[in-house]
């Protein structure tokens, strides 16, 4: 029988989720798996899948895509209770945190890298009022940021 060792990438993805389950609260209305439709709202980072593929998923109305240094569109118009879900697709660590702190992907992001969103991981946040709400990333503050327009 042939034995393979777990990969770096892997090894470093596993540390960061067992690290993540030992600290900190989340803020009010977060929850750690995503809310179905038309429950309370909250938010839920997902890892990055274990695979090599490099092609980018197809858009869909509330998707956002991380692509190296920006958000692509940087820009999005939803309804209230929609819930946007942003993939991270570059090769470098980011966030998504509103300007008004009311959702954060990764709050210990950049100190350690290990809290950022690295390539593969999902962040969905789900809208429960009306309003503009501006985001950027804690690594790349004033380069990268987006707005989410909730009618």
């Amino acid at each position: 029988m042939r034995h393979r060792e777990a990969s770096p990438a892997f090894c470093f993805i596993a540390l960061t989720l067992i690290l993540a389950a030992c600290g900190g609260g989340t803020k009010p209305g977060a929850s750690t798996t995503p809310a179905p439709s038309g429950s309370t709202p909250g938010f839920v980072v997902t890892p990055p899948a274990s695979s090599t593929a490099t092609s980018s998923p197809a858009l869909t109305v509330g998707d956002v895509l991380i692509v190296d240094n920006s958000y692509q569109p940087d820009e999005i118009t939803i309804r209230v209770g929609s819930r946007v879900t942003w993939t991270h697709t570059g090769a470098a660590i980011h966030s998504v945190t509103a300007d008004d702190e009311s959702f954060d992907s990764s709050p210990s992001c950049p100190s350690p890298p290990s809290g950022c969103m690295m390539q593969g991981a999902t962040f969905s946040f789900a809208f429960t009022k009306a309003g503009r709400f501006a985001y950027h990333c804690r690594v790349h503050t004033t380069l990268m940021t987006g707005t989410v327009i909730v009618q």
